[in-house]
């Protein structure tokens, strides 16, 4: 397996190969925006998909709070009539429902002061912004990181279908979660816990994102970091109620665990093979036979990998940096995996968790040959190339194999979380 791995590192994974391949998709996607936008008429572009796709959601929630009563905010009739009116060019059946917090929509309603396709070109740059700024946060936490691979990293991440395709193209908040769980971490390691869990709780603009970040929190006993987090939900809290008013917050919350249920349903009306987490995994290649076997199953597989996460977690305030950034990297896989309700733009957070993984094993490695072990570059290589095709494979078989390979991914992390021989710095 090292031989062979070795070899088609050097045949075909060199820095110089990857580095064409990703400037190749990323020019590829920049044309393919160009033309949606020189052919969109109603909303629609040549390809027949409607232009910014599921941008349209936050910009229709944005133009009822502009236009409308707040407490309209979750009339899906309402938003499926201002959905068309915006996009008249896309089928009438075609539905887009605002399910996310008030908050989220006043943060768009300047936004959708603009015409539709203009606002979309600047909340292209706003998100692309976003994503370079998580980029350069998790940067200035490397001390390992060859500066040769650096901009082999960067292109490799740019152009990760999950980010460029799913994400970026399609005008999902993705990117936004992505930046402040970097910048989270980047203040954590420069000692300052309280902004870090402040950040943390920013991404409550969609819970799905601290199903594993708040227990680790808690179980790590990062008091400090959780008075934080309590902060930035309190202030959320306050600008929702100001803004839209009691009734609509309760709307929301209503809204959020019906989605929960439908989510964890045996009957979905979402596209499950969008998803990749271990719950919607399960009910794909069941085929929606019920939740019983659904829910044994995710029981035995979390079973098997959150007790050692957890203990992992209790051992945080006693470990070496090195130890926190292999715990960290296999939380934020984990958090994809063992979820309700993860979309594959929302599989960016793995580029987190590999970089902090990539700088850990170059630290193992002799300052000679800075290199990773050729298991990891195989699993680089799964993570990269298998998102382009995952869709289409849970589709026509309703086994979605992305889910599979970020498991890996995650377990391959957590078995590397060693603590070092080194004296550890107590860092809460």
């Amino acid at each position: 397996m090292g031989r062979i791995g070795d070899w088609i590192t050097r045949r075909y994974l060199d820095d110089r190969s990857l580095r064409v391949a990703s400037i190749a998709v990323i020019a590829i996607a920049l044309i393919l925006l160009a033309i949606g936008f020189a052919t969109a008429e109603g909303g629609q572009t040549a390809f027949g998909s409607e232009l910014g796709a599921d941008y349209a959601g936050f910009y229709t929630a944005a133009t009822i709070l502009n236009e409308r009563s707040p407490h309209e905010l979750y009339d899906f009739e309402l938003q499926d009539r201002i959905y068309h009116r915006t996009l008249p060019g896309i089928p009438a059946e075609y539905t887009l429902p605002y399910v996310h917090p008030p908050f989220v929509a006043v943060a768009f309603r300047p936004l959708a002061l603009l015409p539709y396709s203009w606002s979309f070109l600047v909340w292209l740059l706003i998100s692309a912004c976003l994503y370079l700024s998580g980029l350069c946060a998790i940067g200035k936490m490397l001390r390992n990181f060859p500066s040769r691979t650096r901009t082999t990293g960067l292109l490799l991440a740019l152009s990760f279908e999950p980010f460029i395709m799913e994400c970026w193209l399609a005008g999902q908040l993705s990117a936004l979660g992505f930046c402040l769980i970097a910048l989270a971490l980047l203040a954590h390691s420069r000692g300052r816990p309280t902004l870090s869990g402040f950040l943390f709780g920013l991404c409550l603009y969609k819970p799905t994102l601290l199903v594993l970040i708040l227990p680790m929190l808690v179980i790590a006993r990062c008091w400090r970091h959780l008075l934080g987090f309590a902060m930035s939900g309190a202030i959320l809290a306050i600008i929702s109620l100001a803004t839209v008013g009691w009734q609509t917050c309760e709307n929301y919350a209503h809204i959020v665990f019906g989605f929960a249920s439908v989510s964890t349903g045996s009957r979905t009306v979402f596209q499950v093979g969008k998803y990749v987490d271990l719950n919607s995994f399960l009910k794909l290649l069941t085929a929606g036979s019920g939740t019983t076997v659904v829910w044994v199953v995710f029981a035995a597989a979390a079973g098997c990998f959150l007790p050692f996460l957890a203990r992992a977690w209790w051992r945080l305030d006693r470990s070496t940096d090195h130890y926190r950034q292999l715990v960290m990297a296999s939380t934020l896989t984990g958090t994809l995996v063992f979820n309700i309700y993860v979309g594959v733009y929302d599989a960016i957070l793995v580029v987190l968790a590999v970089i902090l993984t990539a700088d850990a094993l170059y630290r193992r490695a002799p300052e000679t040959n800075r290199s990773t072990p050729p298991f990891f570059k195989l699993l680089l290589v799964l993570l990269w190339v298998t998102p382009w095709f995952s869709q289409f494979v849970a589709r026509e078989t309703g086994f979605q194999p992305y889910t599979l390979v970020l498991a890996a991914v995650g377990a391959y992390q957590l078995v590397l979380a060693r603590i070092p021989t080194e004296t550890p710095r107590v860092v809460n």
